[in-house]
């Protein structure tokens, strides 16, 4: 997200967001674990889309029968990197992760009484209070966006990344959970 960027990242945030400035040619290519967290990201926007039926039965039969090609695609569609000799074993081992990962996650929804509203839901120009004073305007994805039973909002922030001590901590410490 962008405010992730701007606390771990600064430089980067101002180079892609402030100065608008982009990799261009085989600069652009994203090392292997950017592009799984890209795939990553896809993949669940793909087979969670509400709009093909937000039921846990539904996304269920969705994994089961459309894994394979929503994978595939995806990884050509965005995660390139992954289809390159050196990688074939790494993308292997990360559709092995990914399945057993969206199984996990309709399950997590499904036990806690969750339905999927929307996947990579897009907000512009957003200002945070945090930083009113600067005025500056924050635009980003949702990851997942739920509700429970009671209509209260849920939202889902996935990370994939070679840090993941970092958000274990964060989970353990509840620094990740917000009312």
């Amino acid at each position: 997200s962008s405010i992730s960027t701007l606390i771990d990242n600064p430089f980067d945030y101002v180079f892609n967001k402030v100065i608008k400035l982009r990799k261009l040619g085989s600069a652009a290519m994203s090392a292997v674990f950017t592009a799984k967290g890209t795939a990553a990201h896809a993949i669940i926007a793909k087979l969670f889309d509400p709009e093909k039926g937000d039921s846990p039965a539904a996304i269920r039969n969705r994994i089961d029968s459309d894994f394979d090609k929503v994978f595939d695609e995806t990884v050509l569609e965005c995660g390139g990197i992954l289809l390159q000799p050196e990688n074939i074993s790494e993308k292997n081992v990360f559709k092995k992760d990914m399945n057993s990962c969206v199984i996990k996650l309709c399950n997590l929804i499904e036990k806690n009484g969750l339905s999927v509203v929307a996947c990579e839901k897009e907000y512009k120009d957003v200002l945070l209070p945090e930083f009113e004073s600067q005025e500056i305007l924050f635009d980003g994805f949702i990851d997942m966006l739920l509700e429970d039973q009671s209509g209260k909002t849920v939202i889902f922030d996935f990370k994939y990344s070679p840090k993941k001590d970092k958000y274990e901590k964060w989970i353990k410490n509840n620094k990740s959970m917000h009312d």
